[in-house]
This record gives C-alpha cells, sequence and structure tokens, in this order.
C-alpha cells in the first residue's frame, strides 16, 4: 500500500486540497494543514476584527480579506479546526479558485487531491474510503449505502469473518464471504451508474422511448430510417439507482459508412451494457433474427459462448412499444413490458422491471457491502484461502483488508 499523504515528511510545509468540486459555484472552499499551515494563512489572510490568525482558537471563525496577487484582494472566511488544521472559503467563480490555487502554490504549500486529502484527514482507512465514494454517489439510495459503509457496516463484517475463520468455523466463514462478495455487483455502482442499452430496429421507438423515460427531449425523433447514427446517452434513476441510458443506432445492414460506423458502436455499446432493453414495434411484429443476435451480443458481455447465449436473456428484456397502434402480435411472441412511448402507457411497469433487473434482492440498511476494486480483490484473496483450507491465512488478508483499506 502506498504511504498517505500525511505519512511522509513534508519538511514543515503546509499541505492544502480543493475540497469543493471544480466549476462555477457561490462558494469554494480549501482545506489547509500540516506545521506551516498556521504561518502560510497569517501572510495572506488578513482578518476583518482585530484578532489575528495567531490569536484564533480551534473552533473560531473570522472574516476578510485574502491576498491572492500582488495589491489584489478578495473577500474570504477561515476557520480553525485544530492547532494546524484550517479551511478557508471563498466565493466560487472559476478566476478566483484558480488565483487562490496559485497563491497558495506560490507560498510552496503541498497540493493534494481531495481523495488523498480525505485518506490523509480520516484515521480509518475504509472510512476514507467510503467517504471518497460518498462524493461520487449520484442518487440519495446509493449515498446512503455508502453512508452506511463510512459508519462501519463493512468494518464490522469483516472483523467477524476474520474472528470466524480463527475460530476454526471455515464453512460458515466461507458462506458468509461468498454472501459478502456477490454485493461486489451492486458495490461496483454506488459510484458509477449502471449502463442500459435501447436496442432495436430502425423506427421502434427507441429514441422516443429514451426521451420518455429521461423526462425530455433528448434524442432526435424523425420518422425517416437511420435518424440515430451514433450513442445518444443520458442519465436517470430508476428506483434509486443511477443510470445511463444509451441509445444506438437502429439495428440493421448499412450501406453508409457513416451509418455502419454507427451501427458498430452500438453493438459494442449492448456488449458492455448491464441490461438491454430490445424495443420491439408492435406494429410490425417480432423478429427472430434480430433476437438471436442481441441475445448473442449480450452473451459475450457476460463471457458465454453463442452456443450458452440463453443465460444471457436475465440482461435483455423485451419492450413492445407502440402500444396505442394496432399491433401484430401472437401468443408465441416472448414475454415483455408492453409501452406506449407517445403516451406514457406503461412506463412505470416498465421502470420497474428495470429496477428489478438490475437489483433483484435490495439490500436492508446496514447492510455491509465492498465498493472498490481493491476491497472486491482482498476478499477474492480470502475466499481463495479459505477454499484451500487455509484459514489463518484467509483471517489475516480480512485482517490487512480492515486495517488497510487494500
Amino acid at each position: 500500500m502506498a504511504e498517505r499523504p500525511l505519512d511522509r515528511p513534508n519538511e514543515g510545509l503546509a499541505l492544502w486540497a480543493r475540497l469543493t468540486p471544480p466549476g462555477s459555484a457561490a462558494l469554494a472552499s480549501f482545506g489547509l494543514r500540516g506545521p506551516g499551515a498556521s504561518r502560510l494563512l497569517a501572510e495572506i489572510f488578513v482578518p476583518a476584527g482585530r484578532r489575528s490568525v495567531a490569536q484564533l482558537a480551534p473552533g473560531d471563525v473570522a472574516f476578510g480579506r485574502v491576498a491572492i496577487a500582488d495589491d489584489l484582494w478578495e473577500e474570504a472566511v477561515v476557520g480553525k479546526l485544530g492547532p494546524e488544521e484550517w479551511e478557508l472559503h471563498t466565493h466560487g467563480g472559476p478566476a478566483v479558485t484558480r488565483a487562490v490555487a496559485c497563491r497558495l502554490e506560490s507560498e510552496n504549500a503541498q497540493e493534494l487531491t481531495a481523495c488523498e486529502w480525505t485518506q490523509a484527514t480520516v484515521a480509518d482507512p475504509l472510512a476514507a474510503d467510503a467517504l471518497v465514494a460518498l462524493c461520487q454517489s449520484r442518487t440519495d439510495r446509493t449515498a446512503q449505502l455508502l453512508l452506511d459503509q463510512y459508519r462501519g457496516a463493512l468494518a464490522h463484517e469483516l472483523q467477524q469473518l476474520a474472528e470466524q475463520c480463527e475460530g476454526g468455523k471455515l464453512a460458515d466463514a466461507a458462506e458468509r464471504l461468498a454472501a459478502l462478495r456477490s454485493r461486489w455487483t451492486l458495490g461496483r455502482h454506488l459510484t458509477s451508474p449502471w449502463k442500459v442499452v435501447l436496442a432495436g430496429r430502425p423506427n421502434a421507438g427507441k429514441s422516443s422511448l429514451l426521451n420518455a423515460l429521461a423526462g425530455y427531449e433528448r434524442a432526435i425523433v424523425f420518422p425517416e430510417p437511420g435518424t440515430t447514427r451514433d450513442v445518444v446517452t443520458c442519465s436517470i434513476a430508476v428506483d434509486g439507482w443511477p443510470v445511463e441510458l444509451i441509445d444506438m443506432a437502429g439495428l440493421r445492414s448499412a450501406t453508409e459508412a457513416i451509418e455502419a460506423a454507427g451501427i458498430e458502436r452500438a453493438w459494442r455499446a449492448l456488449a458492455a451494457a448491464d441490461v438491454v432493453l430490445l424495443v420491439v414495434d408492435r406494429t410490425l411484429g417480432w423478429d427472430d433474427r434480430l433476437w438471436e443476435e442481441v441475445v448473442w451480443r449480450a452473451g459475450q458481455a457476460v463471457g458465454k459462448e453463442p452456443s450458452q447465449a440463453g443465460a444471457a436473456l436475465a440482461h435483455c428484456l423485451v419492450v413492445y412499444n407502440k402500444a396505442d397502434l394496432p399491433g401484430r402480435v401472437s401468443p408465441s411472441d416472448p414475454p415483455g413490458v408492453v409501452v406506449s412511448a407517445r403516451t406514457g402507457q406503461g412506463l412505470d411497469a416498465l421502470l420497474a422491471e428495470m429496477a428489478r433487473r438490475l437489483v433483484p434482492v435490495p439490500p436492508q440498511p446496514g447492510t455491509a457491502i465492498p465498493f472498490t476494486e481493491a476491497q472486491a480483490t482482498a476478499l477474492a484473496e480470502a475466499e481463495e484461502c479459505l477454499a484451500a483450507g487455509a484459514g489463518v491465512q484467509a483471517s489475516r488478508r480480512l485482517r490487512r483488508l480492515r486495517q488497510t483499506g487494500r
């Protein structure tokens, strides 16, 4: 494991980080700490009141001005968090934040990324990783699950597993560890969205359906086949889970080079999808050839040979579109969700089925969930130890993950 930034000698220099994301905002926040933090702040900040920076106590806040260049000042607020730990708050415009950053660099302060700052200031490595991940979560539901990990859900589970391994309860530990590892499928999406691809023939209504699910006109809708020639994406939440909807070019044989390139991108997007919505035009009826090809491509995404592509059916959801028009349906057609992108009919049922496909069994509050690649790798290594009957080695690996986050 690499050293955490504050574990390295900094020879008396201050450390700083931008705590708010880049871009225009009403407020920008910077963190400063380390042996040189108070000295640096005294150099660049002038309080409006009578007390100097050196006279402020932990918990005190002061309003004043920060020097961002020669004869150029900006209003600012500083707060003292500890003996050598501060926060500096300024206006959030890009020009101001760049100027503050340049001034801090000119004072030879060492810059840390927001991730490094969090890892350096939070003692528990798993809690630090959870806090970093929490900043990347996109919905309240995923944030709550990460907050559970920050509060110790994963750490407690690792402790219990290590004790089971040390106590010789290898079968119980193996079962419990397998359950924990299975939650990585969910955990990886606490910071990145599921990818849901809309596939189908030209004019099946994919773009109209994407617009209906998004709630605004994200994709161009036109009756001419081949209107969508590239991948169009938008972000939504499905039952609280973050989802990136991907509208592909209509799947057909293409004669133009541009359209052929778009269709090839569409197939690549489909192979990487978590769920494929196969949009079928009910007015034209079922398309066996298209279904077989989509299932085969989805099978590639889950590592199956074409002959085993049936296992990929869980990734494919048939959506019969244009329910507001007379349809050519047959009892032998595969089951699916019937919708009308134009009227909104069936959209709630479609969203509910999408949520079920994404997260078949939603976790209860307080459930331990691995949420980083490093955690998933460590758990796999511990499972290998258990499979070999090496309970002590499994315990050591779990404890190392608990203590280092790696």
